[in-house]
This record gives C-alpha cells, sequence and structure tokens, in this order.
C-alpha cells in the first residue's frame, strides 16, 4: 500500500458524506421549488449528483484494488454494525417496577432516546415523560446478580429495590435501571421466548447509546451528580441501620429520608 492509499477513515468519511450528497440537494431542491427558484435548485441538484457520481467511481476503484478491497470490506461491514445498532438504541420496551420518582403508574413503557432526553411513554395510555440528559446519572442493563454486583451510584438503592420492590426473586429477568440525583427506577425487559439474547443485547445498547448521551451533555457534571448521591445514599443507610435497631419510627424515617433526597 504506497503513502497515498485511503485509510479506514478517510474511507469511512467519504462512503458517509456520498448518503448526504444526494439527501441535501433534494431537500433543497424542493425547498427552494417552493420559492420558485427551480434555476438555483437544479444546479446544487447537479453539483450532489456529480459528487455522489464521482464516490460511486472511487468506491468501485477500490472494489478491484487488491490492497484497498480489505479495508473497504471492513469499512462497510462497520457501517452495516452502526446502522443496525443505531436502529436499535432509538426505542426499547420495558416494564416499570419501581422506583424512579417521576413516575407514578406502573405497566409497559416504551423508553426511547430522543434529541433532550430519555423518553417514557406509557404504552396504554396518554402519559408521556422526558427527563433530560442533564437530569441523569446512568443508565444500566443487566439480570438482577448483574445490577446487584456492580459498583455503582445506584448500588444501595437497587439492593432496596430488590429487596422491597420486588417481592420475589426472579433469577432470569433481565433489567434496565435508570438513576437520577435522587432516585433509581427499575424497568424489567421482556426476554420470554425465541428473542431473549437479541432483546438482552438491544437492552445493552440501548443502555450505552443512553450513556454517550448523559455525558455528552454534562460531562463536568456527571462525577459531581454521582459523588452527591452517593452522599445521599450513605445517609439513607445510616438510617435504615437506625429503623432496623428500633431507634427510628418509620415515620420518622420517611419523613428524614425525603428531606435528605429533597423530595
Amino acid at each position: 500500500m504506497t503513502d497515498k492509499s485511503p485509510t479506514h477513515e478517510s474511507i469511512k468519511k467519504t462512503i458517509k458524506r456520498s448518503g448526504t450528497a444526494i439527501a441535501a440537494p433534494v431537500f433543497l431542491f424542493f425547498i427552494l421549488l417552493v420559492f420558485k427558484a427551480a434555476a438555483v435548485g437544479f444546479i446544487i441538484l447537479a453539483v450532489g449528483i456529480g459528487y455522489w457520481a464521482y464516490v460511486r467511481m472511487q468506491v468501485s476503484k477500490w472494489d478491484k484494488d487488491p490492497e484497498v478491497k480489505p479495508i473497504l470490506d471492513a469499512v462497510r461491514a462497520e457501517l452495516s454494525e452502526e446502522r443496525s445498532q443505531a436502529k436499535q438504541t432509538k426505542s426499547l420496551l420495558a416494564k416499570y417496577e419501581v422506583g424512579l420518582e417521576h413516575l407514578s403508574l406502573s405497566g409497559s413503557y416504551n423508553l426511547s432516546s430522543v434529541q433532550t432526553g430519555l423518553q417514557l411513554k406509557r404504552t396504554f395510555g396518554k402519559d408521556v415523560i422526558v427527563i433530560p440528559w442533564t437530569d441523569l446519572i446512568e443508565v444500566e442493563a443487566g439480570s438482577e446478580a448483574d445490577l446487584r454486583s456492580r459498583v455503582t451510584v445506584s448500588r444501595l438503592l437497587l439492593t432496596g429495590i430488590f429487596a422491597f420492590g420486588l417481592k420475589k426473586e426472579r433469577k432470569k429477568g433481565f433489567f434496565i435501571s435508570i438513576a437520577t440525583p435522587n432516585s433509581l427506577g427499575l424497568f424489567e425487559v421482556n426476554t420470554s421466548g425465541s428473542n431473549n439474547r437479541a432483546n438482552e443485547k438491544k437492552a445493552r445498547v440501548f443502555a450505552a447509546a443512553c450513556n454517550a448521551r448523559i455525558r455528552a451533555a454534562n460531562p463536568a457534571g456527571i462525577a459531581k451528580a454521582k459523588a452527591s448521591s452517593s452522599n445521599n445514599y450513605d445517609e439513607i443507610e445510616k438510617l435504615g441501620d437506625l429503623l432496623g435497631k428500633g431507634l427510628l419510627t418509620q415515620k420518622e424515617f420517611d419523613a428524614k429520608k425525603k428531606q435528605i433526597l429533597g423530595l
């Protein structure tokens, strides 16, 4: 391969640009038609088509180059996987169990990653809530054992959720947990039937995509939010010990807990 041979990244950028080379001019063309500027629209469309044709010719050359073709095939496989994951990460159907401060109704929800935040839409009903990305700490996916074993900001609340929110232990259950500074919500993903592995993978990809958006929305505040939440949960755990020893009444515990969480 020569020094001027295309790299993995340059090939990937070229192929991606070829898609917008047609879509954007076509969109502008119809907009300009509305404003009676068809001549300008035709010029833009011609430029777009010309660039697209150039890219297709370049890709055809790469296909015939024995040194470049393996890189091109790798890029195609990578782009195909990205498109597949993008489809998977848009939404996830799960049953709300307990814990999230934003929800009061149990049942099936469609979880969607939208521009403004994490959207929770009740399957049966018109209830729609969007939690801004800046108000979220993390989203995790896993079995009950997975979520219990992870050392995360939400670990203390998870213990409480599994102990009190879910009365029956479900070893085969697969969950999505959503952590905010003041609460942690638990959703059970449907993994019954022949697509259980696919649904588990979809849930993990969905969680990873959500976390990427959370970090992008508030990179500096994530560590601070985790530290603050961890301190809150430490205080609640101490109160739980006092409640267990009979040094606090349930009413006093609930009042103090609300005070710590700012509810």
